[in-house]
């Protein structure tokens, strides 16, 4: 399931168009566990597993790591997180910051099947399922 861009997310697609900021060097995706990620999103304040060995997975920001089709922007290759040290509960969402811990977000969505991490289980997001929909209506329904 496609997410969206946060208000975090649109100003920073405003700064790229206008050359008032450099692209960063690498996007972090962090797991969300059951609280959704929202609009005004912040890196400091996501449901991200209580964990000594969580940490978001790292992507490179160079074109040949996503892919575009109708619209959407899409994760090429798999992502991949370290095993649990214990139990993580529920994984529902994702998203996308600029910063290995607290940072903006820029994309935040919902993953097409939640899984329920257990100690040791590895959670691994296959090709396309972090996917941003770029059509300017994912937001539509929360501001009516």
């Amino acid at each position: 399931m496609a997410g969206g861009a946060t208000a975090d997310g649109l100003a920073y697609l405003a700064e790229l168009w206008s050359a008032g900021e450099e692209p960063v060097g690498a996007y972090y995706v962090a797991l969300i566990c059951t609280i959704p990620p929202t609009f005004a999103a912040d890196g400091e304040n996501l449901d991200e597993p209580d964990s000594e060995v969580y940490a978001r997975a790292e992507i490179v920001n160079d074109s040949a790591n996503w892919a575009i089709h109708d619209g959407t922007v899409a994760n090429v290759f798999e992502i991949t997180f370290p095993p649990a040290d214990e139990e993580w509960g529920r994984i529902g969402y994702w998203a996308i910051c600029d910063e290995e811990e607290g940072g903006r977000v820029f994309f935040v969505g919902q993953l097409e099947e939640p899984v329920y991490i257990l100690a040791t289980g590895v959670v691994v997001l296959t090709p396309g399922a972090v996917g941003i929909e770029m059509t300017g209506t994912q937001w539509l329904m929360q501001t009516i």
